[in-house]
């Protein structure tokens, strides 16, 4: 198996990883989206803006309360699941982007961290495996060689 390739050059996925939403603000537009709601004439700016607030949240309950909508809010949607740690589903709305906009360099970069991501895991679990093997190994010959 060959080394793992360093980390795709994408610090605004990075950034976006770690970019919180303050609570006064998700409270702010969540309120303003809950009257839109109400009264039945939902604009798309708010949508989205609740939306990117739920995806921002410090809080787990909050990435998974948003509603995932069409193509439009995919790449939210990826990066939710992507700080979710659901990287099959973020790949999955990542690739459905990039089919209605092969050239979207924010999308290409997202997919790119998450396969570094799942790489990086994949890695991790195989070296769990193989030093547990190793462990095994060892306790086989000690108790072989007490005989």
């Amino acid at each position: 198996m060959s080394p793992p390739k360093s980390p795709p050059k994408s610090p605004n996925c990075e950034r976006l990883l770690r970019t919180y939403v303050d609570s006064v603000e998700l409270h702010r537009i969540e309120v303003s989206y809950n009257e839109h709601l109400h009264h039945g004439h939902m604009l798309p700016s708010i949508q989205f803006d609740y939306g990117r607030c739920l995806v921002h949240s410090r809080f787990p309950a909050d990435i998974i309360k948003l509603e995932y909508r069409p193509i439009d809010c995919c790449y939210l949607t990826a990066l939710a699941h992507t700080k979710l740690g659901n990287y099959s589903a973020a790949l999955q709305f990542t690739k459905a982007m990039l089919l209605k906009e092969p050239l979207n360099q924010p999308g290409r970069e997202l997919q790119d961290l998450i396969n570094h991501k799942v790489l990086r895991e994949y890695l991790i679990q195989v070296a769990v495996v193989g030093g547990v093997v190793v462990m095994i190994g060892v306790l086989i010959s000690m108790v072989m060689a007490r005989r």
